[in-house]
């Protein structure tokens, strides 16, 4: 009889810490030096998404500690004009920098909270950029954190307005009465029964239960959807070309003379990376990072149906990273 999938722990937020929801595995082998994954979702930022996913890749990997967190505006929050983290942090919505400086405090206190240990990135789709950016800063700032490598699923780190979806949306996320018009749509349906919402959810977006109650979530929240819009918005200006070293872009492997430190996973036809921009990022960066192209056709939003499956393709990946450290 196979056991019963991992269930996430409480994990302590920074102080002065928006509200920020986490799904967090602490490592059940060797957990006093497990390396520390950090996983970054893509947009819209709610880990919940990743529950199945993380849960099973902390199974396959019980030697790793998983540490998952939520954008900062994708958790609901009241009071924001009176809470003690809006005078470090603002009230929202924040901006793509905002992200990575929250991340970059989240990582520091999980490794305070933890103890020192090796570190590896894991992010899902614009998660890919801030993870880049996230990399950049500890460099510049001269942080001692060692990045032993990372995956990178459907990464969005460069011409996203380009791909097939950003060419459809980037007109009209441009337009204000768009996204007034979605957060009070957001605000009408925050006054039907929650177990509704859900329901419809998942009949609409065809998603199974888990999914459909973080969808709620987000169609329930005039805060989240603005969150949501104005991080899109703002990732078909900022995600455009490339901007980063090649340590950067092989962080790990390029430090220790190895190839694959970090690893760029492309879908088959992914609506948000154009095949040009896939092609131009494998030969640009041919010799370094591992880029390869998934080969079982897993859609762009896995997490939603094929959680499972991606986190038996992760945990092989890992494996080749960390090598005897497992």
């Amino acid at each position: 009889m196979p056991l019963p999938p991992p269930t996430s722990a409480p994990f302590p937020l920074p102080a002065s810490f928006p509200p920020t929801d986490t799904l967090f595995y602490p490592a059940t082998h060797n957990a006093a030096s497990a390396p520390l994954l950090l996983f970054l979702p893509g947009n819209p930022g709610l880990i919940n998404y990743y529950q199945p996913f993380l849960s099973h890749l902390s199974a396959l990997h019980p030697s790793l500690t998983i540490l998952g967190a939520s954008h900062a505006g994708f958790t609901p929050a009241t009071a924001r004009l009176n809470a003690t983290w809006a005078w470090k942090w603002g009230v929202g919505p924040w901006r793509l920098q905002q992200q990575v400086a929250m991340k970059r405090e989240l990582l520091l206190h999980a490794l305070q909270q933890l103890g020192q240990r090796r570190v590896l990135l894991m992010a899902h789709s614009m998660g890919a950029f801030l993870s880049l950016e996230l990399i950049t800063t500890l460099k510049c700032q001269d942080v001692e954190v060692e990045i032993a490598g990372g995956v990178m699923l459907f990464p969005t780190v460069l011409g996203i307005a380009e791909s097939p979806q950003g060419r459809l949306l980037s007109p009209f996320l441009a337009l204000g009465v768009v996204r007034s018009t979605l957060e009070a749509a957001a605000w009408c349906l925050g006054f039907l029964p929650k177990t509704l919402v859900e329901r419809v959810a998942g009949v609409v977006a065809r998603q199974p239960e888990e999914a459909a109650r973080v969808t709620a979530v987000l169609a329930t929240h005039p805060a989240v959807i603005r969150q949501a819009l104005s991080l899109a918005a703002e990732e078909m200006v900022e995600i455009r070309e490339d901007r980063w070293e090649e340590e950067v872009w092989n962080v790990g492997g390029a430090l220790n003379g190895k190839s694959g430190g970090m690893v760029f996973v492309f879908g088959q036809k992914d609506h948000w990376v154009a095949e040009k921009t896939r092609k131009e990022i494998m030969a640009m960066r041919k010799g370094g990072a591992k880029m390869l192209v998934e080969e079982k056709g897993l859609p762009h939003g896995f997490c939603i149906h094929h959680g499972e499956v991606m986190a038996e393709m992760c945990a092989g990946w890992l494996r080749e990273i960390l090598g005897d450290e497992q």
